[in-house]
């Protein structure tokens, strides 16, 4: 329902006379020429723009309203402020088609209630005005990927997730929808919520684990085969940076030297083999069989035992029974590091908040701030006003007959 009504509206928004955009323009033009020797304060910016849009639902000639509230708001300086409201005026019509089809997309391609839809709407306003996202649009898209993968979450959630999940778009050219299937893995297996998740996705890539292109779906394939292993989130990155820095070719080689071992413990490899390992091993052996020790016990000390055997040619065959064949001609080399001492991932939280500061402090990330303030407390309210006005104007053309039948099809559906 919600899906019909926000495409309704927009079709509606469609019939707006030339007088709505001849005022605009005239606003526009009415700011530049006050603004020469002004500049902005945006102090009550957004109360000033919730005013004029509700005064525009009694306007008569649509929004000459809109040049006095915003000739009212120039003072001096700031001119960078005054040139981007000017933008703004300009964009009103454009936001408009863009915040409601993008809530129409939303709402069909997610099936959400009516409810949820609105809940949506303010939500994917929010994440536009801190700056996130190129448009509506696109906001829109990254909320529908994360509804289709993560399900219908909290508001809060939601607009944590899509803003993280832009931002390694963003910076590490991450895909959206492997980055929200990787975090939903994360979630549901390595014992970690979403926040959690994403800052291990963060740290993992500035520490270059996403330097084959390939993070995100490696933990999407391995991630619930680290859970069952028993190794924590923290632990299965420290491991797989270890593994890239001891020489490995890409991630995929670690994370199947993980899955690799898991099988050997189960098709008998290692139990037929278990003689030529330590008593410490041996016990843990016996104890996994039992439900006492996890797989990640067995496999840190079955590699502590390969790296301290005497003999190296006697450690490599050991290794290649149980991994079959190891492949690469470092593959000892790699193994032996896996178990390495790394606290690199034990105190990471805030890593992603930290990156979107760092990430969007430059000037033109300070513009598009300013820019999305703008949108959200300015253009968004007006453009939502200027939609209903014009629904309400469109109706009154429309002939008796018409609005007789809406109102017979209204009290049937009741």
């Amino acid at each position: 329902m919600a899906g019909k009504t926000l495409k309704t509206t927009v079709e509606i928004a469609g019939s707006i006379d030339e007088s709505f955009e001849k005022s605009i323009e005239n606003a526009g033009k009415s700011i530049e020429d006050f603004g020469k020797n002004g500049s902005l304060k945006l102090g009550k910016l957004g109360d000033s723009a919730k005013k004029s849009g509700d005064s525009a639902l009694e306007a008569g000639d649509g929004f000459t309203v809109f040049k006095g509230v915003l000739a009212g708001l120039a003072t001096s300086g700031a001119e960078m402020a005054l040139e981007t409201l000017a933008e703004g005026v300009g964009a009103v019509k454009d936001n408009m088609y863009d915040l409601s089809g993008a809530s129409a997309q939303l709402a069909a391609s997610t099936g959400l209630s009516e409810e949820a839809a609105e809940r949506y709407r303010d939500v994917m306003k929010e994440i536009k005005a801190d700056n996130f996202g190129e448009n509506y649009q696109d906001v829109a898209s990254v909320m529908e990927e994360t509804i289709q993968i993560m399900g219908e979450l909290n508001d809060s959630d939601m607009k944590n997730v899509v803003e993280s999940a832009i931002t390694l778009r963003d910076t590490f050219d991450m895909d959206v929808n492997e980055t929200l299937r990787a975090t939903d893995v994360m979630v549901k297996t390595m014992g970690v919520d979403a926040e959690e998740a994403f800052d291990l996705i963060a740290k993992g890539a500035q520490n270059g684990l996403n330097r084959s292109d390939e993070l995100t779906d490696n933990l999407t394939e391995y991630g619930s085969l680290w859970g069952q292993a028993g190794f924590s989130a923290q632990e299965s990155f420290a491991i797989m940076e270890n593994g890239l820095d001891a020489g490995a070719y890409n991630l995929d080689k670690v994370n199947d030297f993980v899955k690799e071992f898991g099988i050997s413990l189960s098709d008998g490899r290692i139990e037929e083999n278990i003689e030529s390992f330590s008593e410490g091993t041996q016990e843990l052996f016996e104890e996994w069989k039992d439900g006492e020790a996890s797989t990640k016990d067995v496999f840190n000390s079955i590699i502590s035992d390969l790296e301290n055997m005497e003999s190296e040619q006697d450690a490599l065959t050991l290794a290649s029974t149980i991994w079959s064949a190891l492949g690469e001609d470092n593959a000892m080399q790699v193994l032996t590091a896996l178990n390495d001492v790394n606290t690199g991932y034990e105190n990471i939280q805030g890593t992603m908040e930290d990156l979107q500061e760092t990430k969007f402090s430059d000037l033109e990330s300070a513009t598009g701030q300013l820019k999305s303030a703008l949108q959200e407390n300015i253009i968004t309210p007006i453009s939502e006003a200027a939609i209903y006005q014009s629904s309400q104007a469109y109706l009154k053309k429309q002939p008796a007959y018409l609005m007789e039948s809406g109102r017979h099809s209204r009290r049937r559906k009741r």
